[in-house]
């Protein structure tokens, strides 16, 4: 196959270059090859050109097991409907696990096939995190990431993270964001990072439309231009009672 293709993309004739590799392998003169250059076969280790035995059995060991997984994730993915995992735990089964004194297991996927081994995994809860900028687009930090860019996420999975940018003007562009990611996006759930009076009242207004949000507080990704690098909070009293306050206020918001 490898002689044959070789010959063709040469232009030459590969029925005749095949015909004459065979004949000298035939009478014993296994190191005779394909020369592109001459167009003729030739004793190839006078080139100082060695295929070894040992490299083509690796090369069609791992071909092999290349394949085999290939076939077993796309077994995995046909074996459940289009549209990512089946996230119908919102929000009242969230919420019991809550309450529940065992730990529920959360998952972060950016795209379909991720989704779908968290899913056979026993993972409840997806999250289709802004991270994505970082880790699928090679951002630096969440910032740069889009809407429009997290909505291709969401749709190969479900339950959105809110990018920088999308509600931070007003209560209307947060709703309206949201409600894209509802409706676009196939989401459960929305989670939106800050416990300022001013994210309360967004969280709030989103609530109130009819969208269930997922507060996150602590260390925020999208404050890193005021936090300067990505620093784990709550290591102090101060930086705790912030941290409690955000959460009661999102709980509870006035």
């Amino acid at each position: 196959m490898v002689p044959k293709t070789l010959a063709e993309n040469a232009g030459l004739n590969a029925m005749e270059i095949i015909s004459s590799l065979y004949a000298e392998h035939a009478s014993g003169n296994t190191k005779v090859g394909l020369d592109l250059e001459e167009g003729r076969c030739k004793d190839v280790s006078t080139l100082n050109i060695w295929d070894l035995h040992i490299t083509k059995f690796f090369a069609l060991k791992y071909a092999a097991d290349a394949a085999c997984t290939v076939l077993r994730v796309d077994q995995i993915i046909m074996g459940k409907p289009a549209g990512g995992p089946s996230l119908s735990l919102f929000p009242l089964q969230v919420l019991s696990f809550t309450r529940s004194a065992s730990p529920t297991p959360w998952g972060t996927a950016y795209d379909y096939p991720s989704a779908v081994h968290l899913d056979y995994a026993g993972i409840n809860i997806c999250l289709v995190g802004n991270s994505a900028a970082m880790v699928v687009h090679g951002y630096d930090t969440t910032l740069p990431i889009t809407l429009d860019e997290m909505l291709v996420h969401c749709r190969a999975v479900a339950h959105g993270d809110l990018p920088f940018g999308c509600y931070e003007s007003s209560t209307n562009q947060a709703v309206d964001s949201a409600v894209r990611v509802l409706k676009e996006g196939g989401m459960d759930a929305i989670k939106l990072e800050g416990g300022s009076p001013s994210r309360i009242t967004v969280a709030k207004s989103i609530v109130e439309a009819g969208i269930v949000v997922m507060g996150h507080v602590g260390l925020t990704p999208q404050a890193i231009s005021v936090l300067g690098v990505f620093r784990p909070q709550g290591r102090n009293v101060a930086s705790t009672v912030k941290v409690c306050v955000g959460c009661a206020a999102l709980i509870r918001p006035p």
